[in-house]
């Protein structure tokens, strides 16, 4: 599996629905939804740093 992909495995949107079927809802919610949206991810590695995305 390639590094995109690797960070490509959490499904965001699969993950809210289950955050909503434990009643976790209203602002906790959209807090949770807006942290996680247009976040970019980059990796460390022996004082390299990758691109993000």
């Amino acid at each position: 599996i390639g590094v995109l992909k690797t960070f490509d495995s959490v499904q965001y949107k699969i993950l809210l629905s289950k955050l909503l079927r434990y009643k976790i809802r209203g602002n906790p919610h959209r807090w949770f939804a807006n942290f996680i949206s247009g976040r970019q991810q980059s990796v460390i590695f022996n004082d390299c740093t990758s691109n993000g995305y």
